[in-house]
């Protein structure tokens, strides 16, 4: 059962879109009215206008409320709504509204299970906490989550940074996996389109080189049968995701860690599970 848990989101929503139906959440308001983390953090207007003491009480209030819960942000666009695990690279998906969206995460657990068991963590939980809500753009509405979350800004410990590393890392062992069980030629879509196997292989491997110039990652795209250079344009990208980071606001045009962790596994996955959807049966 999906719960959305709004007792943070007050405190963490400062630029986000306003969500009446939420609002109007007698579970929710009670949550909200109960959580010292939430009273706190909007009782002193002077301090939270500072962007590095909103990140603090943003993750205070996140953290608190949680008990256990997985915690989600929301990137709202018209006609499409992406949820997020914050601390789950990967565990991503979409709908066509919030609580499709979270339903939606909700039900991929059972698909991401496989990468989290990879790297020996426990499972994470389909109770979720929302503890933002992000305005989208067309992009959102393309399919591509590409808003940087407040919590994507936090700065990234040497531990918290081999774990994103060994997530990133699992979700390419199981789309590996997933591509040697998966014929060359899929099912096409109801008009006649997608990609092939090889393809849409072809098409990741370009995308994490793209991806990698925004961490100051630069490789060549590998040719889709060059393993020597897959290798080493992943080894820098788990390399650079594992470093420190001392957070803040990123350079313009590049990616924070966390968020770059969770675009590369959410497009590796999303492929991998659209494989096996199309997989002709």
């Amino acid at each position: 059962m999906v719960t959305k848990r709004a007792a943070a989101n007050n405190a963490a929503a400062n630029n986000t879109p306003n969500n009446s139906a939420a609002a109007n959440n007698p579970a929710n308001k009670s949550a909200a009215a109960n959580n010292p983390a939430t009273n706190n953090a909007s009782t002193n207007n002077a301090s939270t206008n500072n962007p590095a003491t909103k990140r603090a009480a943003n993750s205070a209030a996140a953290h608190n409320a949680s008990a256990g819960a997985t915690l989600v942000y929301l990137e709202i666009g018209k006609k499409k709504v992406f949820v997020a695990a914050i601390d789950w690279p990967g565990w991503c998906r979409s709908g066509r509204d919030e609580q499709s969206a979270l339903d939606a995460l909700a039900t991929y657990l059972e698909r991401y299970a496989p990468v989290v068991k990879r790297t020996k963590l426990a499972l994470p939980t389909d109770t979720f906490t929302v503890v933002e809500r992000i305005a989208g753009s067309t992009s959102t509405d393309f399919g591509v989550p590409e808003k940087v979350a407040t919590a994507d800004l936090e700065p990234v410990s040497a531990a918290e940074g081999k774990r994103i590393g060994a997530l990133v890392k699992a979700a390419w062992a199981e789309f590996a996996t997933i591509v040697a069980q998966t014929p060359e030629e899929l099912t096409k879509g109801p008009r006649g389109g997608g990609r092939d196997r090889d393809k849409m292989t072809d098409h990741v491997l370009g995308a994490e080189a793209s991806y990698g110039r925004k961490l100051g990652v630069k490789h060549k795209p590998p040719a889709l049968t060059d393993n020597e250079a897959i290798a080493a344009m992943r080894a820098d990208l788990v390399a650079a995701l594992s470093r420190p980071w001392s957070g803040g606001e990123h350079a313009t045009g590049m990616w924070p860690p966390r968020y770059m962790a969770r675009r590369t596994a959410w497009h590796v996955l999303d492929h991998a599970w659209e494989m096996q959807d199309r997989t002709p049966r």
